[in-house]
């Protein structure tokens, strides 16, 4: 955890604060592993009352890229960064003006040098396995911390408390 805090500048950090903070739309984009990581931090930011796109289908991820436009963030999350998927849905995302903020292994890949802002994320072990895990923790570690960033900047706290609540609708009693 020490490390992802290390590798990503506190500067690169605030500006994509500020892009999640000021979107109008955030579309979350990840497949595979990856897809765990955008699956909990779509749930996170529609908690905080963000409009929220996100499939697991790259073709409907790409019909949904054409629908943003300059206001609206992509935010794409890849291991690897190197899916042909999300490369086609990060370019989408730039072709209509919206602002592109990538969360990939450390070091430059495809999605890293597209993307507007460029956060990462460690593996560090050899194992397969392990690394892997590794992994899908550093990404969901910055993912927390944005979206804890997000809830002071926002001043969410009832409306959080509201959704996680909601349950309660449902009773019958």
């Amino acid at each position: 955890m020490q490390g992802v805090a290390d590798i990503n500048e506190v500067e690169k950090l605030q500006q994509a604060l500020r892009l999640l903070t000021a979107a109008e739309t955030i579309q979350i984009v990840g497949f595979g592993k990856s897809a765990i990581v955008a699956k909990d931090f779509v749930l996170r930011l529609m908690q905080l009352g963000k409009v929220t796109l996100s499939s697991t289908d790259p073709a409907l991820q790409v019909q949904m890229a054409t629908t943003l436009s300059e206001g609206n963030v992509l935010f794409a999350i890849s291991d690897g960064g190197q899916n042909s998927d999300i490369l086609k849905i990060v370019r989408q995302a730039k072709s209509k003006g919206a602002k592109v903020i990538s969360l990939t292994r450390y070091g430059n890949n495809p999605t890293s040098v597209l993307a507007d802002i460029s956060l990462f994320a460690l593996g560090g072990d050899t194992h397969m396995r392990t690394d892997s895990v590794l992994m899908q923790l550093g990404m969901q570690h910055l993912c927390h911390m944005l979206y804890v960033q997000l809830c002071q900047t926002l001043k969410v706290d009832s409306l959080i408390e509201e959704s996680m609540n909601s349950h309660n609708l449902l009773d019958t009693k």
